[in-house]
């Protein structure tokens, strides 16, 4: 290991006298056996590389190339090494001391001695590159460690490490400064030159000089937190130097020092200015934001708050990045304490869907879909009533709390989704309760009686009597004396009766002469009219299993297929009734159409909770029975 470590500081030390990073190696051997000869009677460790130099050498070469200490690089029949750190250790080493050399300008390749590959750093135009570069310096992208900076109005270049920008650049420019002031006396001069731009403020002028002269990298410091006494101070300051500079025929080291210093720290004053007016923009931009989350409708997708703008029309999006309103919503729903909820809640429809209510307006925003889920509820239940009531039929939840309750949750669950969702979320509860601890809820929107959440007619406000009496009114005045409506439902039913036997009938006799003729021209008309039901491009029966599969969502295999084959059943009855009492009828869409809605209300399809699908299902089966002329 020491053979190893000793073989590097040789190879470093030989770099640094040569002024290059390539090292011929032929040389370099016959350079280290004379000179370990030389040293060996003073220093003995070196005789170690007397005997069988190249040997040692090429061995130690493999474990420093192995560590990616130095490369070997093959020309021909020529091998050198390259020392990969040599421009960066050289380039460090003259920012060591950056007090002591104040009074002379940045390095550069000429101060240096060196001449670096145009491959090997990377070349920036203070005016027009600096300010993008500082803004990919938040991004970690990887950059080449080198970094030459051209200055304008020939003022020369700097050469400077990526990792020294802008904290070590600042500092040294703070400290040529320092110097210039220092050594020309001029402070008084310049202080009275700004103090007609700053009326008034003649003690903070002195101050901000005085803290230049005492703790100039204090000043770097308050530059990043620019405001605006400090951003006009060091623009005007700066104006005012290069103006008596640049006056100068000739300039010494000093002057030019501090002409490349004024030039940073104007460039980086500008830079650090521009940043904190994107600060204050974007901060007013959220607060604009959470204003808006205040407002109706209270719930809100990503997408609907990346679409916000403030009372101008101003998208907010363009003062702060789509990144940034991630981050500030991933803040805002998981930064809670012992007991208390985020700020921002997510609520969860549907499969995948999510949006998203500020905490507060979780229980205004359940009162707001109550209020207008009720209406919708309610009618909803009385339309289904009165067909019940004009068919002569009753359901359960007619006569039992227990199956009205049920009915309303599966009308909330179809009409409002959302209420629904937020109604079996466990948050609902835990925002209840922590706003109850504070005192923070009105008396009168209770939603929990000893943490259970109340049933669905006192949320809705509906009454089974009051709407069972509301259906009843609603139909023709005999279905309120029982006697005639017993009279009216009798004949009603011998007149389906006696249908239902002549169909039968008719249907034995008549059966042989009419069955094939019949088929046939369903099937012709189905052929026409298939179209205008299945979409270009795809085909009639995978369009009754994709109807299908959004209708019959049972999770039982066997279960939904017994389902299916009942539609099917029931669909196939009611098209062969419908045809015989039709005989002579013309197939059309609008006959297809009307039959399929007259199916659908069947009270036991009703309770489907896609009608759409159904119909479309319902319409498609129609069709391929009549192609098929199974009927």
């Amino acid at each position: 290991m020491l053979q190893q470590i000793e073989l590097y500081n040789i190879l470093i030390n030989y770099t640094k006298k040569n002024r290059s990073p390539y090292i011929d190696i032929a040389t370099f051997i016959d350079v280290l056996e004379k000179h370990a000869k030389r040293r060996a009677e003073e220093q003995p460790e070196w005789t170690i590389w007397i005997n069988d130099t190249s040997v040692k050498v090429w061995d130690e070469l493999s474990r420093l190339v192995k560590e990616n200490k130095c490369e070997l690089q093959t020309n021909g029949s020529e091998t050198r090494i390259f020392m990969y750190h040599f421009y960066t250790d050289l380039i460090k080493a003259a920012y060591q001391s950056i007090d002591e050399s104040a009074d002379r300008p940045f390095p550069d390749e000429v101060s240096l001695q060196i001449t670096i590959p145009q491959n090997q750093m990377e070349l920036l135009y203070l005016q027009s590159d600096f300010n993008a570069y500082l803004e990919a310096q938040s991004r970690e992208e990887p950059k080449i460690p080198i970094v030459k900076i051209i200055l304008p109005e020939d003022a020369g270049e700097i050469l400077v490490l990526d990792t020294m920008i802008p904290q070590t650049l600042l500092d040294a420019a703070m400290l040529k400064l320092r110097n210039y002031l220092r050594s020309h006396g001029n402070k008084e001069y310049l202080q009275h030159k700004l103090s007609i731009q700053f009326p008034g403020k003649e003690s903070q002028l002195k101050n901000m000089f005085n803290q230049i002269l005492v703790r100039p990298l204090d000043c770097a410091g308050a530059l990043k937190a620019s405001g605006d006494f400090i951003y006009y101070f060091w623009a005007f300051l700066c104006i005012s130097i290069k103006t008596d500079i640049e006056k100068k025929k000739e300039l010494l080291s000093e002057e030019s020092a501090v002409l490349q210093a004024v030039y940073i720290i104007e460039i980086m004053n500008n830079f650090f200015k521009t940043l904190v007016v994107k600060q204050r923009e974007r901060e007013l931009a959220f607060k604009e934001l959470e204003l808006k989350l205040d407002k109706p409708p209270y719930l809100f997708t990503l997408e609907a708050i990346a679409g916000f703008s403030d009372g101008k029309g101003i998208p907010l999006l363009g003062r702060f990045s789509k990144e940034e309103l991630e981050q500030y919503i991933l803040a805002k729903i998981t930064e809670h304490t012992e007991n208390v909820l985020p700020e921002l809640l997510i609520i969860r429809e549907g499969e995948g869907g999510r949006s998203f209510v500020k905490k507060s307006k979780f229980l205004p925003l359940c009162a707001k879909l109550l209020v207008d889920a009720r209406p919708k509820i309610k009618k909803a239940v009385l339309k289904r009533w009165v067909k019940l009531l004009k068919s002569h039929r009753r359901e359960a939840a007619m006569d039992s709390d227990k199956e009205f309750e049920k009915l309303l949750s599966q009308y909330t669950a179809e009409l409002t989704p959302t209420l629904a969702a937020i109604l079996q979320d466990q948050k609902l509860y835990m925002v209840f309760e922590e706003l109850e601890r504070n005192q923070a809820i009105n008396e009168s929107f209770r939603l929990f009686n000893k943490g259970i959440l109340i049933p669905p007619s006192m949320l809705l406000l509906a009454k089974r009597k009051d709407l069972l009496a509301d259906a009843r009114i609603m139909l023709p005045f005999w279905y309120n004396f029982p006697f005639i409506a017993g009279i009216v439902a009798f004949f009603r039913n011998l007149k389906q009766n006696r249908l239902r036997k002549k169909d039968a009938g008719s249907g034995e006799d008549e059966a042989g002469e009419e069955a094939k003729d019949g088929n046939e021209g369903l099937q012709e008309a189905a052929r026409k009219i298939v179209e205008t039901y299945v979409p270009q491009g795809k085909t009639l029966d995978f369009c009754l299993v994709e109807a299908a599969s959004r209708w019959s969502k049972l999770l039982d295999k066997k279960a939904r297929q017994n389902l299916i084959e009942d539609v099917n059943l029931l669909i196939r009855d009611r098209l062969r009734h419908t045809l015989r009492l039709q005989h002579n009828g013309k197939v059309t869409a609008n006959f297809i159409n009307t039959l399929a809605a007259k199916i659908q209300e069947t009270p036991s399809l009703m309770q489907i909770s896609d009608q759409n699908a159904l119909r479309i299902y319902i319409q498609l089966y129609i069709i391929k029975l009549m192609m098929n002329g199974k009927i």
